[in-house]
């Protein structure tokens, strides 16, 4: 039986391997820059914008996504 060790993603670019802990001021910092870019603010973008995807394909916007797009913003703004 093989066992497959995969990274172990703390934000979309960082790995748990990627610190050293404690973590410092500025490590948690970046860390919370990537999260709300990575997995709030850039994902409101592609829902207005669209995006293109690792293969180069365009992905269009969702038609009507603004209410879901402003949830996510005002879901950033109060939980900071």
């Amino acid at each position: 039986m093989e066992v497959f060790i995969t990274k172990q993603f703390i934000t979309r670019k960082y790995t748990k391997h990627d610190f050293t802990f404690p973590l410092n001021l500025d490590d948690k910092i970046n860390l919370f820059e990537d999260l709300i870019l990575g997995w709030q603010l850039e994902i409101a973008e592609q829902l207005i914008n669209g995006y293109k995807d690792e293969c180069n394909n365009i992905h269009s916007g969702i038609p009507h996504s603004g209410f879901a797009t402003l949830s996510i913003i005002l879901f950033v703004s109060f939980s900071e």
